[in-house]
């Protein structure tokens, strides 16, 4: 039973050298990055939830986490504690943290806008011609 369990191990086991791994690490390091294109994905991504959500569909939400770029920094944090790559998981905390804060920023203004609006539509009556404001 143990050379079973041993040999499932080492079949599953990645023997690669260091030079193999070399591509994976900077790949990962370079996602784990603050850039430009990391924060402006992240708040278009938080302006369709926000419409999904005031449309109440969930198409656009699911729509909107595929384009958040909210998981370089979690393969980073992932690959930091799995190395024991302090730097790479202080720019992957960071990083993750900053987009967090991106989020909520845009989105809670998102969401006052989305309330005050509903709130003034419950006063105006139902349909009227269009040439009539409320």
């Amino acid at each position: 039973m143990m050379s079973t369990t041993a040999s499932l191990l080492a079949r599953f086991g990645f023997t690669g050298s260091v030079a193999e791994r070399a591509p994976t690490r900077k790949a990962v390091s370079a996602g784990a990055a603050i850039t430009s294109p990391y924060l402006v994905m992240n708040a278009c991504a938080t302006l369709l939830a926000g419409f999904g959500l005031m449309q109440n569909s969930p198409a656009v939400i699911i729509g909107a986490m595929l384009v958040a770029m909210l998981f370089g920094p979690l393969m980073g944090i992932a690959l930091g504690l799995a190395e024991s790559d302090m730097p790479l998981l202080a720019r992957s905390l960071v990083s993750e943290i900053v987009g967090a804060i991106l989020v909520l920023s845009i989105g809670s203004p998102l969401a006052r806008q989305a309330a005050a609006f509903r709130s003034a539509a419950r006063f105006c009556p139902a349909p009227r011609p269009p040439s009539s404001i409320c």
